[in-house]
């Protein structure tokens, strides 16, 4: 029984005011209707569009799938990523593939930070020396400098040590990359422009506005 409409209905103009999360009650949760910020991803063409406007700031929804021939876009499956108290992700989502990389969509929820990472192809792996991407999961970050990446950031878990030397740098195509991750403004095949160094900046920017140790870096696998 409805007591009264969503409190954030006036931020969400294309769903009806007792639409319960986003009318997908078996995979999300909202008990107060105030913790949605959903999005979808459109495997077809990488784009992340999102579909609520600032929902909350704890947990957000990737709507994952195509939009058909009549413009509707339809769910294959809904990831839900919690964000770290006090901090931020970046959410990144492999999407495309070739013999000679892996090209990932990704964005920052809660700002407008958004673009294309470039890595090496597959199989994912967390031995070193393999000029491979690593494997989906979550991952920390860290300050990391050296003579050829000054003012870059590492990345690592559990399962791919520090040792491993992943970065996020600036770069362009699978030349510049053996198992680093490589962001621009677009993507063409086995290239991400040459609006690296911009992108870089982008995300320098919210890893130092929100402390480098308070960021997660979240990657999936949603290639079809």
């Amino acid at each position: 029984m409805w007591l009264s409409v969503d409190p954030m209905s006036d931020k969400y103009s294309s769903l009806s005011p007792y639409c319960y999360t986003a009318d997908n009650p078996v995979v999300l949760v909202d008990p107060n209707g105030m913790w949605i910020d959903e999005f979808n991803l459109d495997t077809n063409t990488g784009e992340i569009i999102k579909i609520s406007n600032k929902g909350g700031d704890k947990i957000d929804y990737y709507n994952i799938g195509t939009t058909n021939e009549k413009g509707k876009f339809q769910t294959n499956e809904t990831i839900e990523i919690e964000r770290p108290e006090g901090g931020g992700n970046i959410n990144i989502f492999r999407f495309t593939e070739t013999d000679k990389s892996t090209i990932s969509v990704f964005n920052i929820p809660g700002t407008d930070i958004k673009g294309y990472f470039l890595e090496p192809a597959g199989p994912s792996t967390t031995q070193s020396g393999k000029d491979k991407r690593i494997p989906e999961g979550k991952y920390n970050l860290e300050n990391f400098s050296s003579q050829k990446h000054p003012g870059v950031f590492r990345i690592y878990n559990d399962k791919v040590s520090k040792d491993r030397c992943i970065l996020i740098h600036i770069g362009n195509n699978p030349d510049d990359t053996e198992g680093c991750l490589l962001p621009g403004c677009e993507f063409e095949t086995n290239y991400v422009g040459k609006t690296s160094t911009k992108k870089f900046n982008d995300i320098k920017s919210f890893i130092e506005n929100q402390k480098v140790e308070n960021v997660k870096l979240n990657i999936f696998n949603v290639i079809k």
